[in-house]
């Protein structure tokens, strides 16, 4: 008969239940412990004992992740009897080897799910810009993976001098706080930089497609298309004219800018399009960030669709993303890349405006980016942002909040964050 690793940890989890419902009132958990201990059948523990009788024989573990592993487990478990004051050591020493024993055998806990954060501007606000959030953090999980210690968060971004006023960029302040119980554990508290928009911090030289000679964006490469590629000036997103690709039959437009970026550091790409109502055919549109020969795997998209997915209203595409560190060339490349264009028909197009490459900020345990809407931003415009953790993981939950670490479970994070 197998150990149900899944049901022994909900039942561990009934004791942080416990413990988070007594946070006030320490001296009731004691009598509150030994009712959910008491759902452990003896003959379960039995076969806990006998599974993990054989552990410390097995030579398939490395000396060292035996080592690191029985530190943090022991750390934790440690910690979690004298918080509990759980008066059953044994049953602690049990869980603390099983722990172990669910590596070794890749069983199991669950993950929590972290949700798209909720973004509200204030209805009074004049700028109509917006802040792009990623609940991705790469320092603690492998990339592509929600951080699952993200817990509900409530942060507001408030702009403190705008240009209006003689500030050379807009400029902000973030305060926030979590919404759990045990608040005293890493408030959030105030940030102390100035924040600005992503724009004061935009890698790419000309990527407002403000500057043009002719047809020909200042800065930018065009490797293919020079006919289609065109200065567009009476609709644009923001400032007085954007970049357009009008299709006239040709078959390809290229437009590339060469940069350097840090390894592991977190980055934002992001841009605003549009397209005309009667864009057609089977082309391809992408708008992202590859090394000169294209090899990087995957690329880093903002977007890569048929631009007849574009809405016909201007519309804000972004990729967080962090250049991994074994990425040898230095040499990066965004690229502008209409393929197929001479499947659409004549005339229609694509407006392409503000395209912005910057580092956001992180706060909390999230990265923030805030990117300048068609209206700047003026002083006491704010925008309140919440993050939303479901806490399906709940043991998981509750070992990142106290200790950094995270048991394993069936992901590192399985929500919609970007």
């Amino acid at each position: 008969m197998s150990i149900n690793y899944l049901r022994l940890w909900a039942r561990l989890n009934d004791l942080i239940t416990i413990a988070n419902s007594h946070l006030d009132a320490q001296n009731t958990i004691i009598s509150d412990v030994p009712e959910v201990l008491d759902q452990y059948p003896l003959t379960e523990m039995e076969q806990v004992r006998d599974l993990l009788s054989t552990y410390y024989s097995d030579a398939a573990l490395t000396e060292s992740l035996i080592n690191t592993q029985i530190f943090y487990v022991n750390r934790v478990l440690g910690e979690l009897q004298v918080e509990l004051s759980s008066p059953d050591t044994e049953s602690l020493t049990i869980l603390r080897l099983l722990a172990l024993r669910m590596i070794e055998d890749n069983e199991y806990v669950n993950a929590n799910v972290i949700s798209t954060p909720a973004i509200t501007p204030y209805s009074g606000n004049i700028g109509t810009g917006t802040v792009l959030v990623s609940t991705v953090n790469t320092r603690y999980f492998s990339y592509g993976f929600d951080d699952e210690r993200i817990f509900d968060e409530k942060v507001q971004i408030r702009c403190t001098a705008d240009t209006f006023t003689g500030s050379e960029n807009a400029e902000f302040s973030i305060v926030g706080y979590p919404e759990y119980p045990r608040t005293s554990w890493r408030t959030i508290g105030h940030g102390s930089d100035i924040l600005q928009e992503a724009t004061a911090s935009n890698e790419l030289d000309n990527g407002d497609f403000e500057d043009f000679d002719g047809d020909d964006p200042g800065s930018w490469t065009i490797d293919a298309g020079t006919s289609v590629i065109q200065e567009e000036t009476n609709d644009v997103y923001r400032g007085d004219s954007c970049l357009r690709l009008e299709a006239d039959g040709s078959g390809t437009a290229t437009l590339t800018q060469n940069l350097s970026l840090d390894k592991n550091r977190i980055y934002c790409l992001s841009v605003r399009m549009k397209k005309s109502a009667g864009l057609d055919g089977t082309s391809d549109l992408a708008i992202k960030l590859d090394t000169e020969n294209e090899l990087l795997d995957p690329p880093f998209e903002a977007f890569q669709a048929n631009p007849t997915n574009l809405n016909t209203e201007w519309t804000l595409y972004h990729i967080f993303f962090e250049l991994p560190s074994t990425r040898e060339e230095d040499q990066l490349t965004v690229h502008v890349d209409w393929t197929r264009a001479g499947d659409v028909s004549a005339g229609e197009y694509i407006l392409i405006d503000d395209i912005i490459l910057s580092t956001p900020f992180e706060f909390g345990h999230c990265f923030y980016n805030i990117v300048p809407g068609s209206e700047s931003f003026v002083q006491d415009d704010y925008i309140d942002i919440k993050t939303f953790n479901d806490y399906s993981g709940t043991i998981n939950t509750f070992f990142a909040r106290y200790y950094d670490r995270m048991l394993p479970s069936t992901a590192a994070g399985s929500g919609a964050g970007s």
